[in-house]
Parts: C-alpha cells; sequence; structure tokens
C-alpha cells in the first residue's frame, strides 16, 4: 500500500475553523479495527481533524461521500469570500477619492456661524445616544447586566456671539482638540 494522501485547509472554511486536516485511509477491520493510510483511491473512509477558532482538535472518521460534500462547500464558501473581497476592493478605492477630498476639505476648513459669519470655536466632543424603534441594537453586559445603546461622537463648533451650534461627525476630520 502507497503512502496516506492528505489535504490541508486554510481559512477561510465554513465554520470558521483555525484549519481542518483530511486524511484518506482505508481497512480497519478485523479484531483490532487499526486502519492505514491510503491513497483516495483506495480509501475506505476518512480521517477528519478540525482545529477550532479556540485551538481544540476534533477528530473524526466519516464516509467519503461526507468529505467530497465538505470540500464542495468548502470550495463555494471561499468563492463567495473571493466575491466579497472583490466587492470591498471595489468599495476601497472609491474611499480612496473620499480621504483625497476629505484632504482637500481639511486643508481649507473653515466653521463660521450662518447667522453672523463669526468663525465658530471648537467645542467639546458630544456623544450621542443613538436608538430607533423596538428592533434597535441594545446591548446588555453579561458582566453587570446593564443595558447599554450604541452611541456616536460629534465634535461641536459654537458661535461665539449667538451661540449656535453645529455638529460634525468625529473621526472624519481631524478637528482641533477643544478649546484649541
Amino acid at each position: 500500500m502507497s503512502k496516506g494522501e492528505v489535504i490541508d485547509l486554510h481559512p477561510p472554511l465554513p465554520g470558521l475553523p483555525l484549519s481542518v486536516h483530511i486524511e484518506f485511509r482505508s481497512g480497519g477491520m478485523g479484531k483490532l479495527k487499526r486502519s492505514e493510510p491510503s491513497t483516495r483511491v483506495e480509501a475506505t473512509h476518512a480521517q477528519i481533524i478540525t482545529v477550532t477558532s479556540a485551538g481544540k482538535e476534533i477528530k473524526e472518521e466519516v464516509e467519503l461521500s461526507v468529505v467530497d460534500e465538505y470540500l464542495r462547500k468548502v470550495g463555494e464558501f471561499q468563492g463567495r469570500v473571493a466575491e466579497k473581497r472583490v466587492e470591498h476592493d471595489g468599495r476601497r478605492e472609491v474611499t480612496d477619492a473620499h480621504l483625497a477630498r476629505r484632504a482637500e476639505v481639511k486643508a481649507s476648513f473653515s466653521s463660521p456661524c450662518v447667522r453672523c459669519g463669526v468663525a465658530c470655536e471648537r467645542g467639546d466632543d458630544r456623544n450621542v445616544v443613538v436608538g430607533g424603534g423596538p428592533d434597535s441594537e441594545m446591548r446588555t453586559s453579561a458582566a453587570s447586566g446593564f443595558v447599554s445603546m450604541p452611541t456616536v461622537t460629534y465634535v461641536e463648533y459654537v458661535c461665539p456671539v449667538c451661540g449656535s451650534v453645529e455638529w460634525f461627525r468625529r473621526n472624519h476630520l481631524e478637528h482641533p482638540p477643544p478649546g484649541g
């Protein structure tokens, strides 16, 4: 009998394991029920060793049809992941264009009051709770049991004459620190 055939699979994989090792085996009959490594053609079954994302190793003996079905699913899954990467790369090109435009805006940024025309002064950052209907994203801490809602941070600019306030979403432009 020839040396055994193996297939080593690495992410991305369905179920998100760290790795999957498939070893083709034959035999396993008789009193000791020992199987030996074999080629895929000669195999009667396979041993699949999966390393989970937690690092746990799971071994299972399966029929060859299970291996074929799993390999088909891996191919489909990796195909979908590849499509998403292409889609993401397309969005990255748009993001690069936005970053270039953002640099232009930042270079000429000023925030005059729409009522007075006076340059607004940098105020504080404001964390605003983002709420919605009954399906809004609420999180409960397992440790403390507290319920929290997502927040968005805004940079505040205040007119020193009339007190008018204007907010900008944080992390889009590098605003000076409060009081700066």
